[in-house]
């Protein structure tokens, strides 16, 4: 999303009507600081209705390297009652350069989850770098001491799946 304006649409199946949460990791800032894109050049609609969506200032990294010189963190939503079956996300942009990593969907508790960052030394190095042009693009989920990790051709086809 490079332009003021423009909009990415994700559609996402929910097994099971009930309240989620969504995270949204994306770039948070630039020269201008950290969290300079936040709050205000992200707009977030969740089956037509405008939702608010706040940065978590814990999750933010620094790829100094990326984009000229960008942040990446995770923004929340609050808790969204989410009908099962196909739903739908659209993110649009406010500011120029904006960039969307990932989307997460989560079962909403009575304390929303947070993202967690890793120490520098439980960091995991995917080689190639995903953000390049590699072919491949890499899920990886941490519960407590188990990973679980996914890899998806660019064309959506799994290739592998490590449960």
């Amino acid at each position: 999303m490079y332009d003021i304006g423009d909009r990415i649409r994700y559609r996402f199946e929910i097994p099971e009507s009930g309240n989620y949460q969504l995270n949204v990791r994306l770039r948070s800032g630039d020269n201008n600081g950290a969290t300079s894109y936040w709050p205000n050049d992200y707009q977030f609609q969740v089956n037509g209705s405008t939702e608010t969506f706040e940065g978590d200032e814990t999750t933010v990294e620094h790829f100094p390297t990326h984009w000229g010189n960008s942040w990446f963190g995770v923004m929340h939503s609050s808790a969204i009652n989410l009908e099962e079956g196909i739903n739908e996300i659209i993110i649009q942009a406010n500011g120029a350069w904006t960039i969307l990593d990932y989307l997460e969907v989560l079962p909403a508790t009575s304390s929303l989850r947070k993202s967690a960052t890793l120490f520098d030394e439980e960091k995991i190095i995917l080689f190639p770098n995903p953000a390049s042009a590699a072919t491949e693009y890499f899920n990886i989920v941490a519960e407590k001491d188990i990973f679980r990790i996914t890899v998806f051709k660019m064309n959506g086809e799994q290739s592998i799946n490590n449960e």
